[in-house]
């Protein structure tokens, strides 16, 4: 069980309201993620490849 410190406060929310928070943080999380690729694009820090080299690679 989780310990509840001292100056934490108890909010009681609806399962909707819940849930509803629990899609928006993971929208956030997708969002900072599709953030980082563009990033990662944009500075060239990206490797591409041609489906035949995938494949390749897949069969080993």
């Amino acid at each position: 069980m989780k310990e509840i410190k001292e100056d934490q406060d108890t909010v009681t929310i609806s399962r909707n309201e819940y849930e509803d928070l629990l899609k928006a943080k993971r929208n956030l999380e997708y969002v900072l993620m599709l953030d980082e690729s563009y990033e990662q694009q944009r500075e060239g820090r990206i490797i591409t490849k041609t489906w035949e080299e995938l494949e390749a690679m897949a069969n080993g």
